[in-house]
């Protein structure tokens, strides 16, 4: 199974606070209060959804501050697959136990999607803005779960062998990319 929980307004950063380890709290402060609010929510988020769907403690999550790395978690002491997205005042978030993840969530809005679609193989399909965010979402995704670079993504189609789950939220695209096929996406919106 996997988790996948999204909120389409963020908290304050002091909202999230409960949430976080101390370790967290004091990265937090060190930030820009953009990069502060997406940084404490993904991690409030993740931890909500955790205890809404397992009943695990905050204390029992783990998961690694930024690096290079995209971040690690590790509940109750286990690996477990993690990707966090974010876009202007939206946050979402999934896990699973059993499966790399990737998720990907952007605001729509104006772009030159006939520009940019002609300079990159995996947004070839992007005939119109709709058919454009779900193809970048797609990529975006895809790198997350492949850890592979956005830019060595969008050079290439995306491969066959993976699930592209895509949300129309509104004003936002959200995807998720995962391997195994039937897999059910347990699917939870502003959990408090």
């Amino acid at each position: 199974m996997i988790s996948l929980a999204y909120r389409l307004q963020t908290l304050s950063v002091e909202d999230c606070r409960v949430w976080l380890h101390a370790n967290e709290w004091q990265y937090s402060l060190t930030l820009s209060n953009k990069r502060a609010r997406e940084f404490c929510n993904g991690r409030a988020l993740i931890r909500q959804l955790l205890l809404q769907q397992s009943g695990v403690a905050v204390a029992e999550i783990q998961i690694t501050l930024p690096s290079a790395q995209a971040p690690a978690m590790y509940v109750k002491g286990q690996a477990v697959a993690l990707s966090i997205s974010h876009s202007r005042q939206a946050v979402a978030v999934v896990y699973s136990q059993q499966q790399p993840v990737g998720l990907d969530l952007e605001y729509i809005k104006a772009r030159d999607f006939v520009q940019l679609s002609s300079q990159f193989s995996a947004l070839k399909a992007a005939t119109d803005s709709a058919t454009f965010y779900q193809s970048w979402t797609a990529a975006e995704a895809y790198s997350k779960f492949s850890q592979q670079p956005l830019l060595s993504v969008l050079a290439h189609p995306l491969p066959q062998n993976i699930q592209l789950k895509h949300l129309s939220l509104p004003g936002y695209m959200l995807c998720l990319c995962y391997k195994i096929p039937d897999t059910t996406v347990k699917i939870s919106a502003n959990i408090q």
